[in-house]
């Protein structure tokens, strides 16, 4: 899928190739590959590989490169591998 995406997207498996997200995403599994993110991004799954990530994010999943210019929370059993960080980068121990 390529395009625009204006408003909140949340999906659960299947692969998202592509495309500008104006909205909040949040993933609970499937892959994202490439994109722009423009507001939250929550990866509660999964994996998001490249990409350019302009508001918060928050992983739970992996993500794999990107570049990050708002704020990253990264869960203590999720992985971000390589990047570019442009803010703050938190690691956060997942509450049981």
């Amino acid at each position: 899928t390529r395009g625009t995406t204006p408003d909140a997207m949340y999906f659960e498996n299947g692969t998202v190739s592509g495309g500008r997200f104006d909205g909040e995403v949040t993933k609970l599994g499937g892959t994202i590959i490439g994109g722009t993110f423009d507001d939250k991004v929550t990866n509660r799954g999964g994996t998001i590989s490249d990409g350019t990530f302009n508001g918060k994010v928050i992983n739970e999943g992996n993500i794999e490169n990107g570049m990050f210019n708002g704020e990253v929370f990264n869960q203590s059993n999720s992985t971000i591998k390589n990047g570019t960080f442009n803010n703050f980068v938190r690691i956060k121990r997942m509450k049981k």
